[in-house]
């Protein structure tokens, strides 16, 4: 009997192209010195970054709706934050080479939470918990962690990471949970919205 993979070869393809994207652009916003300590940690914070997203494009399904959510969310808390309290960024491109990481970091968090069937796993309270800490806590702990990985001399900011702790929990109410992707996305928006504006007061006081 023939062995049938799960994964098709477009889907390893794509895998393997994001990896090797996320790579390229750990390596060069990393900046570092060739071969040194830092060149690795940029290059291994890449392809980690890649391998996660492009896993969950594999995956498909409701793996990479709550991926895309999630980087909607963020987009429009980035876009909020900006169109009301500026930015340091100087240029777009400047913001899509400071921000990619975070980006992945979003897909992939968001992916993974939208795509377990963690209710069924922990039951409905257990369920909530499981996504309350990884879309609260740990997805903006990933995206510290994720740029200090590809930029060199950053550390872990407590004070803005409690900050977006708080105000990812006071909006965690806002569900995505539908059948409809248009309402998804808007309840995504939503939240993303109130979040950038939450957090762009709070940058402009730190």
């Amino acid at each position: 009997m023939a062995f049938s993979s799960p994964i098709s070869n477009d889907e390893l393809r794509d895998y393997y192209l994001i990896q090797k994207v996320s790579r390229k652009l750990g390596t060069y916003q990393n900046g570092a010195e060739l071969w040194s300590n830092d060149f690795w940690v940029g290059v291994g914070t890449g392809a980690l970054i890649g391998g996660a997203a492009g896993a969950l494009v594999g995956l498909g399904g409701a793996f990479v709706t709550g991926g895309l959510l999630s980087v909607a969310g963020k987009a429009a808390a980035d876009i909020t934050s900006i169109a009301l309290f500026g930015t340091s960024y100087e240029s777009f491109g400047d913001y899509l080479l400071g921000e990619w990481q975070n980006y992945g970091v979003a897909f992939a968090v968001g992916g993974l939470l939208k795509g377990l069937p963690l209710e069924g796993i922990f039951g409905a309270t257990g369920g909530t918990i499981v996504k309350f800490a990884g879309e609260v806590g740990l997805q903006p702990a990933f995206s510290q962690l994720a740029t200090m990985g590809v930029t060199p001399g950053t550390s872990f900011n407590v004070i803005s990471y409690t900050m977006t702790v708080i105000t990812r929990a006071a909006t965690f109410g806002i569900s995505t949970d539908s059948n409809i992707m248009s309402e998804m996305l808007g309840y995504a928006i939503m939240k993303g919205t109130l979040r950038g504006f939450a957090n762009g007061i709070i940058n402009a006081n730190l």
